[in-house]
């Protein structure tokens, strides 16, 4: 039987320490850390999303959020982000910042 193979999420331990630098999406307190955003199937259970789909909050938020039973979807809506456009950012500043590190 042949089925769907599968697919190894993007890690990148530079990239997240990327992401601890930037400013938080959402007011609040706490060191900033990074939140692995599950949108539109891009994790199953038990696993997280590639470190592609992460955007920087504090801590405070971050540990609210799993405390409670929102979805990430409902969670961004609730702060008016718009994820999409928000990851396209973030990765675009990142490789522009790694392309001058070249020169």
């Amino acid at each position: 039987m042949i089925g769907n193979p599968k697919t190894k999420a993007w890690r990148s331990n530079k990239y997240l320490e990327f992401i601890r630098s930037q400013p938080v999406l959402i007011k609040g307190q706490g060191e900033t850390v990074f939140h692995h955003v599950r949108i539109d199937g891009n994790a199953g259970t038990g696993l997280k999303p590639g470190d592609n789909f992460t955007i920087p909050i504090p801590k405070l938020v971050h540990d609210a959020f799993h405390a409670g039973k929102e979805s990430d979807r409902e969670f961004l809506e609730r702060h008016g982000i718009d994820i999409y456009r928000v990851l396209h950012k973030l990765v675009s500043e990142y490789i522009k910042e790694m392309l001058w590190k070249c020169f």
